[in-house]
């Protein structure tokens, strides 16, 4: 979890579990619930253990749709099994669309600095998804 506040109009999603077939879908719907316009969105997948392709799928789709409406999208805790899923597949950073960490903090750093943002900004905005 984070010890500073997101910037303001910046949203956080917790994934954790498995990513892989209805769960991934079922796990990438609420993103596309998104409350307001943020201009950025990070995905926390640091509490995935195993993604498989029906997974990445979901992950990409909630992504581009999130890129289509101008939104920075961040996924952090890419690491192990997930990570090694998605290089495989070509997801890579994007400057100013995506970013790819490999902790929340990471990200989180990495937003700010695309947003021009200091550490301070409106209180912690969180969704989680199991």
């Amino acid at each position: 979890h984070l010890e500073s506040p997101l910037p303001e109009g910046v949203q956080l999603y917790e994934v954790a579990g498995s990513l892989f077939f209805g769960a991934a879908e079922k796990a990438m719907s609420a993103l596309h619930d998104i409350a307001g316009r943020p201009r950025a969105v990070i995905i926390d997948i640091g509490g995935v253990t195993v993604m498989d392709v029906s997974g990445l799928v979901a992950l990409d789709s909630a992504i581009e749709r999130l890129q289509g409406d101008g939104i920075l999208v961040a996924v952090a805790g890419v690491y192990g099994q997930p990570a090694l899923l998605m290089r495989r597949a070509g997801l890579h950073n994007i400057p100013g669309k995506l970013l790819l960490s490999a902790s929340l903090p990471q990200a989180l750093t990495r937003v700010r600095r695309y947003l021009g943002e200091s550490a301070t900004g409106a209180p912690l905005l969180t969704e989680k998804i199991s």
